[in-house]
């Protein structure tokens, strides 16, 4: 009997064609396990319109050192643990980190912005 793939397994294939990466083996159980690597991102979910915030990768798990790569209003943003921009434009945006320990794994996670006219600041650091 011939079973095929179920369509959340295809999706992930085709994004990670995508994005030009491999499918990487699992790690036999005689491999050391370190800790799956994940992250959030810190920082506000509303900004008012020309300030500037600070948004903070916070990484848990993984072999140090982390690799960071945000992608912000549609462009690439930097490569630190932390990304500061103003807003410009009133909706929502979308702020992308992807983080990339010793091991080449790889964790991305996304948090929605949006520019406002109301007086919401930042917070400050």
């Amino acid at each position: 009997m011939h079973r095929t793939k179920p369509a959340a397994v295809l999706a992930v294939l085709a994004l990670l064609a995508a994005c030009g990466r491999e499918p990487t083996a699992a790690r036999s159980p005689s491999q050391p396990r370190h800790d799956v690597l994940g992250a959030t991102i810190s920082g506000p979910s509303q900004v008012q319109l020309n300030h500037t915030c600070t948004w903070t990768a916070v990484v848990t798990g993984g072999t140090p050192p982390y690799r960071y790569f945000w992608s912000a209003w549609y462009q690439q943003a930097g490569r630190n643990s932390t990304f500061t921009s103003p807003v410009y434009e009133i909706g929502n945006k979308t702020l992308y980190l992807t983080v990339f320990d010793a091991n080449d794994d790889e964790f991305t996670v996304i948090k929605g912005v949006s520019g406002t006219n109301a007086l919401v600041g930042c917070p400050s650091s």
